[in-house]
């Protein structure tokens, strides 16, 4: 008998999608889309958790639907492993479509879910559609807060929100990608032999990636509102390794300037 299970759903929405499908190949389609799945098997890895992750892709055009839940421990605190998880697998994600020149808006939340193939539904879906539709609102994953009241909020918990989310100035929680991922690089990176400087090669690509589309929708406001709140995310980044001390920018041979986007700048150079 088919029945609603526990598990962590995460509602994505591929901005541009339309311009994907006229500008590339089918081929780079179905790889672009393929980081979704392949990522969690890596963050699987580097999340360090035990125990087996059963977890469901569903996609139709530019929406995908993650869900993951252990089937080894359905207990509180294993769904708050699963949901580190995610975030964990969100990073990975975000940092991986950088070098495709995209970024995702989407939402992730805990609740009753009923996955199998293909066939996804349940109010955790129905919540995750909601968040993104009416509260994401720019090209960030945001984190139902109410998700919370399922997850075990233990030490342990907290330091692993701490490294993979953030809060906005509009009270919104999201998935801080590139502090997930600066903060990986500086406690694993010397070990697997990553030299710093090409632990920051995915904020670098951001900057372009935010200044390219900045010039490209500076007389398009809607568009632009929204890349401009990514301007505000990475330099907000940046800002904070400087106040951190000047010994980063050192190490990793660049400097706030090679980093920071330029906002004002080239919006004012591109307007008619």
């Amino acid at each position: 008998m088919a029945e609603y299970t526990k598990a962590v759903v995460t509602f994505i929405d591929i901005l541009g999608f339309k311009e994907l499908v006229r500008t590339r190949t089918c081929d780079d389609i179905k790889r672009i889309l393929g980081f979704f799945s392949q990522v969690s098997h890596e963050a699987k890895l580097d999340a360090g958790i035990p125990g087996m992750w059963e977890s469901t892709f569903v996609y139709f055009s530019d929406s995908i639907v993650r869900t993951v839940r252990n089937i080894d421990d359905r207990s509180k605190h294993s769904l708050t492993e699963d949901f580190y998880f995610e975030l964990h697998a969100l990073k990975h994600i975000q940092c991986n479509l950088l070098l495709e020149g995209l970024v995702i808006r989407g939402a992730i939340t805990v609740g009753d879910i009923f996955a199998e193939g293909k066939i996804v539904f349940g109010p955790a879906l129905i919540r995750a559609c909601k968040l993104e539709s009416e509260v994401a609102e720019y090209p960030r994953v945001i984190i139902d807060q109410g998700a919370f009241d399922e997850l075990d909020r233990s030490e342990w918990f907290h330091g692993a929100i701490e490294n993979y989310a953030r809060m906005w100035d509009d009270g919104v929680l999201f998935v801080d990608y590139l502090r997930g991922h600066l903060n990986e690089t500086a406690q694993s990176g010397p070990s697997l032999g990553i030299p710093f400087r090409a632990g920051i090669e995915p904020i670098v690509r951001h900057r372009k990636l935010v200044e390219s589309n900045l010039r490209k929708f500076a007389q398009n406001p809607a568009i632009l509102e929204k890349y401009r709140w990514l301007a505000d995310y990475h330099n907000s980044l940046v800002t904070m390794i400087s106040e951190s001390g000047e010994s980063f920018f050192e190490i990793c041979e660049t400097s706030q300037d090679e980093l920071l986007v330029q906002d004002e700048d080239i919006v004012k150079l591109h307007e008619p």
